[in-house]
């Protein structure tokens, strides 16, 4: 009987070992599986904010380029000029023009035309107009722009120094105006005339608009 009892106890205490690793190894199992899910909740939290983040930018890009799809860009369209005739001076019409969708306000303009040696660099960047007056362009409208400049009327030598590309004329100018929100825009001429079209072309640099 007391050996009996003996193989009860010990089988007992066997039974309660192995219940005990069991548990010992259950529970590292859920620990296991605790350490995972954090992982993966912050796997999660990360991939979350970097969505969130790249949604905002989406957003903002997509506002931005509303803004600028919808706001005004106004800019010289066309130029025209008088032949080169002795004695007369160089007749000169810039088409300014808004190409944007919503109207531009307060715009101010300042275009004029000058004679320079060879290909010559542009002139200094003007300054804005204080003096100016101030006129509102709808969209697609546009003003026609007397840019003839101050220079004395044309001479025979003239024409044929401007002809041969040892002289010529510059429009420079600038134009100043804001949009619906009042932001303030500006445009930076310069065109050079060529005498074998009667027309103006861009400058290689002097041209600029935001």
């Amino acid at each position: 009987m007391a050996f009996f009892s003996l193989v009860l106890a010990a089988a007992a205490g066997a039974a309660g070992w192995l219940f005990w690793n069991q548990l010992g190894v259950m529970q590292d199992q859920l620990d296991t599986l605790q350490d995972l899910s954090d992982k993966v909740q912050k796997t999660f939290d990360s991939s979350r904010a970097q969505s969130d983040a790249l949604m905002n930018l989406v957003q903002t890009m997509t506002a931005r380029a509303n803004v600028n799809a919808d706001r005004p860009w106004v800019g010289v369209d066309a130029v025209s000029a008088s032949p080169l005739r002795p004695y007369e001076k160089l007749s000169v019409t810039a088409t300014v023009r808004n190409t944007g969708r919503t109207p531009a306000l307060n715009v101010a303009i300042v275009l004029n035309t000058s004679k320079t040696a060879g290909g010559g660099p542009s002139r200094p960047e003007l300054n804005e107009c204080s003096g100016c007056p101030e006129s509102v362009l709808l969209p697609n409208s546009a003003l026609a722009i007397d840019a003839t400049g101050n220079d004395p009327a044309l001479t025979p030598g003239t024409i044929n120094r401007l002809t041969a590309g040892e002289e010529t004329i510059l429009l420079n100018g600038r134009i100043d105006y804001k949009d619906l929100a009042g932001g303030a825009h500006r445009t930076l001429v310069c065109l050079t005339y060529r005498p074998k079209t009667s027309g103006f072309s861009a400058c290689p640099n002097g041209n600029y608009f935001d």
